[in-house]
């Protein structure tokens, strides 16, 4: 998850048993990830989609190749779902608390 330019969360996902979708509406297991865990490689494609888009605020979701281990990102959301007691709670109180103090000036 990217707010404010600066990667504030991370995870992997997990699909259950006979689901081949990585949502966790379909059951898919959450495992978040600290921020400075994430490879370099799989930040900067983050932030550098996110830029491009113009975006303050965005979830990329990167699938890593299993045989070559090379990243390749699926899609990026403008408007990311946030699992409640993650850090993505923690990332979005960032990025809110960033837009007001900008906004308060």
């Amino acid at each position: 998850m990217v707010a404010n330019g600066k990667v504030v969360s991370g995870e992997k996902s997990y699909p259950c048993l006979g689901e081949f979708r990585n949502n966790t509406c379909n059951g898919a297991e959450e495992v978040f990830v600290d921020p400075e865990d994430i490879p370099t490689e799989i930040k900067e494609m983050a932030l550098k989609t996110s830029k491009a888009l113009g975006l303050a605020w965005s979830r990329s979701d990167i699938i890593i190749d299993k045989n070559t281990q090379e990243p390749y990102l699926m899609e990026i959301n403008r408007f990311p779902g946030i699992s409640s007691k993650t850090t993505e709670v923690d990332g979005a109180y960032k990025f809110l608390a960033f837009q007001i103090a900008c906004f308060a000036k």
